[in-house]
């Protein structure tokens, strides 16, 4: 099993946890009243999660302009 580790702030407010070297959460701190976390999921879990919680939203691949 791999730890989480936190990425050295290569972007200011952005906090990006990585295990085995691979992205799986993005935090934003610019807005603390609007705070922004990106989580990597499974897409199929990720439908499910949407569908149950409203407030979660498909995010993007940062970088790359499509949907994650």
């Amino acid at each position: 099993m791999h730890d989480g580790t936190l990425q050295e702030r290569a972007r200011p407010h952005l906090d990006v946890w990585k295990v085995a070297a691979k992205v799986f959460l993005i935090v934003t701190d610019d807005d603390p009243d609007a705070r922004v976390i990106t989580v990597k999921v499974e897409p199929q879990r990720g439908a499910v999660l949407r569908r149950d919680h409203e407030s979660i939203t498909v995010g993007r691949l940062p970088g790359k302009g499509r949907p994650a």
